[in-house]
């Protein structure tokens, strides 16, 4: 509902009010009671006429005169004359089926009886009927004359008011206080402006303003900027008193570089650049506030993609430099192996042709495990994202442990070490795995081991 709209519905209610209050206090005519009124002046006057003929004997005019009285009336229906004991001894109309019999002396509005007195007994009545005031139900509610009256008041102080506010409201709209060529000038700024006064109440809002809302700019005058959906960079709801142009009302001072979004959309919020200049009046008083709103959404939408590549390539630095640090330490192994047993074969000290042929063996897996690892190493990608992928295959695991044990067999030696493995309980012949991994693993595992025995051995 437009402010025009709603301060024209309260008007109205005001008028209608005034007059309700009007009608309860008397200062306007009571329609029923004046009827009622006088429906008891004519009901006395026909008493005192009926009385004047009993006591003439002249009751043969009776019927005569009850019907001029009636011609009189038009809202009066029937008339009898009723003695004291309960017999019609004089009526107009059809007073019988009209008349309604009350156990009280009351009258009411349509039906009045006035006693009539021989002496100081009671002769007898008379009984007028009268149409009623209201027919029943709606219809006759409103045609009443005082809902006549209020539908009436209603009707047109709505439209009188409603033009009224219409001419009056356009001279005093807020967006009208800033020259037009003003306007215009502020409308083709890219960035967007609101002019506030001193409740924080919109004056005016250009083009680009009105731009992030979709809305019109004369929608926004009027309102308070504080009702619209501010958030702050976590997206929660601000708190009044920590909005700049309030501070800037409250402090006098400008207000610069502040970050907030508004909410445009259900999921959809844009991140605003804020800043507040305060208009000062010549008694030093601050009238209102200069808002800027400049839109950063792209900015800030770029730099959280530069801190995102900035710490994936951190993370792939990292993982480089990780996996080069294993990788130095997973090529030794094998290099060492290839090298002692080429050594051994070498100086001659091969006893027979089976641990030549063994040793050849052992040399022969060392370098399809090293060639493995420096594949690893020249995959880059593989290095980049810090993962292995896995080449499951049908292995023999037996033969895997073997083949890593006798690769560090030559090791532990040179260090004064036995090493040897026993298998304690059943080991499946088949397992699908990785083996170029599970080698190194075991290597990792048994190098470690060898290692740590060495520093204990050392220690004692």
């Amino acid at each position: 509902m437009s402010t025009k709209l709603r301060v024209t519905f309260g008007l109205t209610g005001m008028v209608i009010t005034l007059i309700m209050l009007a009608h309860f206090i008397g200062l306007i005519p009571d329609r029923d009671k004046l009827v009622e009124s006088n429906r008891a002046v004519l009901a006395e006057s026909i008493a005192i006429h009926v009385t004047s003929l009993m006591l003439q004997q002249r009751l043969d005019n009776l019927k005569r005169d009850l019907s001029y009285y009636a011609s009189r009336n038009d809202d009066l229906l029937s008339i009898g004359l009723r003695r004291a004991d309960g017999v019609l001894i004089a009526s107009f109309g059809d007073h019988e089926h009209l008349w309604t019999a009350t156990q009280h002396e009351q009258s009411t509005a349509h039906q009045v009886k006035v006693p009539i007195w021989n002496g100081d007994s009671k002769w007898g009545e008379v009984e007028l009927r009268f149409a009623d005031l209201l027919q029943p139900g709606i219809t006759g509610l409103l045609q009443h004359p005082f809902a006549k009256l209020i539908t009436l008041f209603s009707v047109t102080s709505f439209f009188m008011f409603y033009l009224f506010l219409g001419k009056t409201l356009k001279v005093l709209d807020p967006s009208k206080a800033v020259p037009s060529r003003v306007r215009s000038t502020l409308d083709t700024l890219a960035e967007g402006l609101l002019i506030l006064n001193s409740k924080s109440q919109i004056m005016l809002a250009n083009d680009a303003f009105a731009g992030f809302l979709d809305e019109d700019p004369d929608a926004l005058a009027g309102k308070n900027a504080n009702s619209l959906p501010w958030l702050d960079d976590d997206g929660n709801p601000i708190p009044t008193n920590t909005f700049p142009w309030m501070q800037a009302l409250a402090t006098g001072a400008v207000q610069k570089s502040r970050t907030m979004q508004l909410k445009t959309g259900q999921d959809k919020a844009l991140a605003l650049q804020v800043s507040c200049s305060p208009i000062i009046t010549d008694d030093g008083q601050c009238a209102g506030v200069l808002v800027s709103f400049d839109d950063v959404s792209e900015l800030r939408k770029k730099e959280a993609e530069l801190e995102k590549s900035r710490e994936e390539a951190e993370a792939a630095n990292q993982a480089k430099s990780a996996f080069l640090a294993n990788m130095s330490h997973e090529i030794r192994t094998p290099m060492n192996a290839i090298l002692g047993f080429t050594e051994i074969l070498k100086r001659g000290y091969v006893q027979n042709q089976q641990d030549s042929l063994r040793y050849l063996n052992i040399i022969n897996s060392s370098g399809k495990s090293l060639l493995d690892l420096i594949n690893d190493i020249l995959d880059l990608s593989k290095v980049e994202s810090g993962k292995m992928q896995m080449e499951i295959s049908r292995i023999e695991p037996y033969k895997i442990v073997y083949e890593a044990i006798q690769v560090l067999a030559l090791r532990a030696n040179e260090k004064g070490i036995r090493l040897d493995y026993d298998v304690v309980g059943p080991i499946p012949e088949f397992i699908h795995s990785d083996p170029t991994r599970l080698r190194q693993m075991i290597i990792n595992l048994v190098g470690n081991v060898t290692t740590q025995r060495k520093k204990t051995i050392k220690k004692a």
